[in-house]
């Protein structure tokens, strides 16, 4: 795979990163505006959050354990510890 679709490839994440943030902030004032709050809602809020945080780490640590060797080709670290460092993230995301 070349640069030009790796790119593509990168450039739809951030997009789908930022719409999803988006998103995810509208939802809750959608409910207070409508006068819709529901302690399942406020539930499956965070549920589809922690949802989307594994989604987004996963991805991440993917791409450092399966992407390109040349992505960080003079550093000192090895890839397993960037995964490792990811999930340790994502630990700390599902904790809140």
């Amino acid at each position: 795979m070349g640069k030009g679709p790796r790119r593509a490839a990168t450039a739809f994440a951030c997009i789908a990163i930022i719409f999803s943030s988006a998103f995810d902030m509208l939802d809750g004032a959608v409910a207070k505006l409508g006068n819709r709050i529901t302690p399942f809602g406020g539930v499956l809020d965070s549920t589809i959050d922690r949802v989307s945080d594994g989604f987004l780490f996963g991805g991440i640590a993917y791409w450092f354990a399966f992407g390109p060797a040349t992505a960080f080709p003079n550093s000192p670290i090895h890839r397993e510890l960037y995964v490792v460092l990811t999930l340790v993230a994502l630990m700390g995301a599902l904790g809140t």
